[in-house]
């Protein structure tokens, strides 16, 4: 072996070692797209990750998802599942969710007597519906998609909680939702 190839073999060995970092430490780019809403509130919606979380310190919703679902009429739909959590033994009186994306603002589920799943969690799912009607007309087209939903939350102890989630729905999710319900 002749010195030049050592050297570049040390050097390169040396610059695999600074690049992997001492700290083991891997930096990913978040983005967020800035969404105004048909009520006139500005949400930073985060792109790029499905995950929700938004809470106010007494309810907190931390799961929203899209789930294919066989439908009445044997045909194929789709709902939405909400997860929320209460702290400080609040309890929900009632919980109204909109879709606020854009006019015009619809409900997509109002419970007037939430049923509490364990003592602290409620799970709310929406009526299974075909994508052809409004609350899921969106999801026709094949582009990422920032939606935008309100949950007004009235507790137990007359105090109202407005919580604005922004649901990231990539294009690839879409797809898959489609696909499952036969809509292709």
């Amino acid at each position: 072996m002749t010195t030049p190839q050592f050297l570049s073999r040390i050097l390169a060995g040396s610059l695999a070692v600074l690049a992997l970092g001492t700290g083991g430490c891997l930096m990913q780019a978040s983005y967020s797209a800035m969404v105004t809403t048909a009520d006139g509130t500005t949400v930073e919606a985060p792109l790029g990750d499905t995950k929700t979380s938004v809470g106010d310190g007494t309810v907190t919703v931390n799961r929203f998802q899209y789930v294919p679902q066989l439908l009445p009429d044997k045909s194929k739909g789709i709902v939405m599942t909400f997860e929320a959590v209460f702290d400080d033994g609040a309890l929900p009186g009632s919980i109204l969710v909109e879709d606020i994306t854009e006019a015009p603002i619809f409900a997509v589920l109002n419970e007037t007597h939430p049923k509490m799943v364990k003592s602290t969690h409620w799970i709310g799912v929406t009526t299974p519906k075909h994508l052809d009607d409004p609350t899921y007309e969106w999801m026709l087209n094949l582009e990422n998609t920032v939606k935008v939903y309100r949950f007004t939350i009235t507790t137990n102890d007359g105090k109202v909680h407005v919580l604005r989630v922004p649901v990231f729905v990539p294009s690839q999710m879409k797809y898959f939702v489609r696909t499952q319900i036969g809509a292709g």
